[in-house]
């Protein structure tokens, strides 16, 4: 399985997206050795995440999301309907 993820940074409220096949570890990952963009703004909480089979389909939406642009968790949008599991605020 793949995870299409969004993050929180509890530090200053701003937005990660990104995709992973382990979501414990990267999260976890993230809050400990973080990413270029991300190692500044720890500690982050999963805000929400999307489940796909198919890897292309993951990146394809991944790439279709824009962190800048999520004032909520997606959740109860549209974009749902395209994943095969999901989680985030209501």
């Amino acid at each position: 399985s793949y995870y299409v993820y969004i993050l929180k940074s509890l530090m200053d409220s701003s937005k990660y997206i990104g995709v992973t096949t382990d979501l414990q570890k990267r999260l976890l990952e993230h809050n400990s050795t973080g990413t270029k963009y991300s190692k500044t703004r720890r500690p982050y909480g999963l805000l929400w995440y999307c489940v796909f089979s198919d890897k292309k389909k993951a990146y394809g939406f991944e790439k279709y999301q824009n962190p800048a642009q999520v004032t909520h968790s997606p959740a109860n949008t549209l974009h749902n309907t395209l994943c095969e599991a999901h989680i985030g605020d209501t």
